[in-house]
């Protein structure tokens, strides 16, 4: 049960920030990379925004002119389709081309389309039969050509219209030639009580609207360009500003972790150098000098934990899990083992253990994972005067396994708490308690590889519990 009072601590929830070293060769460039993805989205959002513009503009302008083609094409059919295009088209379908450019009510037709089309947007009427062929056309010397398998035609036979924009380097138009035009060229059926009879293709000026989306688009894509400059800029501000904060605090918490590190080494070593110097300097018994040697063991023993910490430590950081070697195994017989290593410490209170019949078999690190539990049972053994008993437990909670270290302890403040998984740090009112502040921070990395957390609850004189949490 969770001890009354107890405060709650996850790792996940506000990790310490990692130890930064002094800018180097490898260091993460900040204002680099956001230079340079920043400008390429900025590219990309201006050309995304200038074709959107382009194709609803260009849509827009489709519709405006081809209801234009259709109401001019109204004008036509209504005008002359009965007195004269019906007539014609009747009388001229299956003869030859010659036949129907020299059919001699085709010039009164000509003048009736032309006089129609001025002042009119609209620079070219042709008409097809239902077979495709061409029966008339504004520009004479197209009369008689076969479209069957132009696909405007065939929409328009099915009783669709269609447009779409054209570019002309040279154009007939009303008996004319104009150069370099952008058209609107739409496909229109032509109706008889009710049946479609033939099909109008007609051609209407679109220069003037065409360069007037391009003129806007580049409008627009110069106000996008300018405004995303501007915030860019001011963006570039706040980034590189941050980067210089990154990199001073970065500076701090180096400075502080090589001091931390060099108190923590100067305390063994120290001892080592001091006995040692005894050791040379005087003359001591063979009583004395085991004594001495055995403190000097002691110290070395203490400098070579710290020293493969720290680097596993380093390795981790540096590795991830490169540093890990997976593998399946049931839980179990990894948790048994670990408490009676603890147990044949000697010193060591004895270890409950309640392991759940339940577990499932897990992909972990056997030796990392022996490891961090270790640093859990020994922070229990050395927080827990009188020999106090430890338990050891396992037990699965939806998709996770817990892992679970209970003491009846001294236990910690929640301002103990807070500081629990910073590298070095001890309580004060612990600092007789031998201990390198190094072994929770590497158990948390140990955790994290594994895609796991750490959980602390704890109370003053209630004791701690410490689980460690890994992934089903």
């Amino acid at each position: 049960m969770r001890p009354q009072g107890a405060i709650l601590v996850k790792e996940n929830a506000a990790p310490p920030p990692r130890v930064a070293a002094p800018r180097q060769d490898g260091e993460f460039r900040l204002v680099r990379y956001f230079t340079a993805t920043s400008l390429m989205a900025f590219i990309v959002v201006a050309a995304v925004l200038g074709l959107v513009f382009r194709q609803l503009a260009t849509e827009t302008l489709l519709r405006m002119q081809e209801d234009a083609n259709v109401n001019m094409t109204k004008i036509l059919a209504n005008e002359l389709w009965v007195s004269d295009f019906g007539p014609f088209v009747r009388a001229m379908s299956g003869r030859p081309a010659a036949h129907i450019r020299g059919a001699p009510q085709l010039r009164d037709l000509h003048e009736k389309v032309l006089a129609l089309m001025r002042g009119s947007s609209a620079f070219k009427v042709k008409v097809y039969d239902l077979k495709g062929i061409t029966l008339y056309s504004s520009e004479l010397a197209q009369i008689g050509e076969d479209k069957s398998g132009n696909a405007g035609v065939a929409a328009a036979w099915h009783g669709r219209i269609t447009s779409e924009i054209v570019h002309r380097n040279s154009f007939s138009a009303l008996e004319r030639e104009v150069l370099d035009r952008d058209l609107v060229q739409s496909y229109i059926p032509a109706y008889e009580a009710g049946r479609i009879v033939g099909v109008f293709e007609v051609y209407s000026e679109a220069t003037p609207y065409v360069k007037e989306v391009a003129r806007n688009q580049w409008l627009l894509i110069a106000a996008v360009v300018g405004l995303l400059t501007a915030l860019f800029g001011a963006l570039f501000l706040i980034v590189s500003t941050a980067q210089a904060i990154i990199r001073r605090q970065g500076h701090a918490r180096y400075r502080e972790f090589l001091a931390a590190a060099a108190h923590e080494l100067r305390t063994p070593l120290t001892g080592i150098y001091g006995f040692a110097e005894l050791l040379k300097t005087r003359a001591y018994d063979a009583a004395g000098v085991r004594d001495l040697a055995g403190t000097i063991h002691e110290q070395a023993g203490r400098l070579v934990h710290l020293s493969n910490e720290l680097l596993d430590l380093a390795r981790i950081e540096a590795r991830g899990a490169q540093a890990f070697f997976f593998e399946s195994q049931p839980l179990g017989p990894l948790l048994r083992r670990a408490a009676a290593e603890f147990a044949a410490l000697g010193t060591a209170p004895r270890v409950r253990l309640d392991i759940a019949p339940d577990l499932p078999t897990l992909r972990l690190d056997r030796v990392k994972i022996a490891q961090a539990l270790a640093n859990l049972l020994s922070n229990a053994h050395k927080f827990s005067p009188d020999g106090r008993p430890i338990l050891l437990q396992a037990f699965r909670e939806g998709s996770r396994v817990g892992i679970r270290v209970v003491d009846q302890g001294i236990g910690m403040s929640a301002d103990e708490l807070g500081h629990l998984f910073e590298r070095f740090w001890r309580s004060e009112k612990v600092q007789e308690i031998p201990g390198s502040g190094l072994g929770l921070a590497l158990t948390r990395e140990i955790a994290r590889a594994h895609g796991g957390t750490v959980e602390v609850q704890s109370a003053p004189g209630e004791g701690t519990r410490a689980t460690l949490w890994l992934p089903c």
